[in-house]
């Protein structure tokens, strides 16, 4: 029996989990989403690759556009699929469903009190940017996603209880931040030829005006003067990694807002040993400590 992969885990999503679905997305996405799940229509349906042809109005035998309004003579209504879209290359029908109906007319005179004119030929899905008149399949996935990725951030924070979910981003993006750091750290030592960091990395090695061509540091052998080429690019790391280190505090400030800076510590011993200090009387001047004798 073939096995695939890329769909061995997949499963039909619960009705609940649909509806959340349903609930998180704008008027199109949901159009989009129940299309797919109660019709069973492929994404290549509701637009081709090349957004040249799609889900047409005309599809919809049994609904009327009239006057700025959307009616379905029967609903359940029909949905029909011509051969230009179907996989297996021929005519076949499907149903919208009650719910289905009435998303797909909140959009369609959504669009019409926006100024679009709508007719037997129109596209039921319209791309964002109008440069085809229907939507393209590698467009839906991203208009369905815009949905789906707001239920799972509702999902994360359910799960999470009342865990900040801002801050875990910002974590994130630290530990990516420092794991380039370390990997620029890498490329600085590997073009140093040399298996040590040294924090005046930029000055010691870089060739300024009126250096010597090749510099000596102490206990190590000579090292050669980098390379056009390598100088390129290490001063491009340079730059990259002053840019890492600010951005590494402006978030490190965001994290630590609710911590009070460190602060030295006075020495009491110290103070205390001053103060004993000023409150000793000096000796009187002329005064012989041995005495007369």
């Amino acid at each position: 029996m073939d096995d695939t992969p890329s769909l061995r885990d997949e499963r039909v999503p619960t009705a609940e989990e649909l509806r959340k679905i349903l609930l998180s997305a704008d008027s199109k996405s949901r159009v989009c989403c129940i299309l797919l799940a109660h019709d069973g229509l492929r994404t290549q349906t509701l637009g081709n690759y090349m957004g040249t042809d799609g889900l047409r109005v005309r599809d919809f035998p049994e609904m009327r556009v009239e006057d700025g309004s959307v009616c379905f003579d029967k609903v359940p209504t029909m949905v029909v699929v011509r051969r230009e879209l179907s996989k297996a290359g021929h005519q076949y029908f499907t149903f919208l469903s009650e719910e289905g109906c009435e998303y797909l007319k909140n959009y369609l005179e959504e669009k019409m009190m926006e100024g679009e004119k709508i007719s037997a030929e129109s596209p039921i899905i319209t791309p964002k940017l109008r440069m085809k008149p229907f939507i393209r399949t590698v467009n839906i996935g991203d208009v369905i996603g815009v949905a789906f990725n707001r239920v799972v951030n509702l999902a994360v924070q359910s799960f999470l209880g009342g865990c900040d979910v801002g801050e875990l981003r910002l974590q994130a993006r630290l530990d990516v931040l420092l794991r380039e750091e370390a990997r620029l750290r890498r490329v600085c030592n590997a073009m140093l030829r040399s298996g040590s960091y040294l924090p005046g990395y930029v000055q010691r090695t870089l060739r300024e005006p009126g250096r010597p061509v090749s510099l000596v540091r102490d206990g190590q052998v000579p090292l050669k003067a980098l390379n056009p080429k390598e100088e390129r690019v290490f001063r491009k790391i340079a730059a990259r990694r002053e840019q890492i280190a600010g951005e590494i505090a402006e978030i490190s400030e965001r994290l630590l807002r609710d911590v009070k800076p460190f602060r030295l510590k006075p020495d009491l011993r110290l103070s205390r040993s001053c103060a004993h200090g000023k409150n000793k009387s000096p000796e009187p001047k002329g005064r012989s400590v041995m005495g007369n004798g």
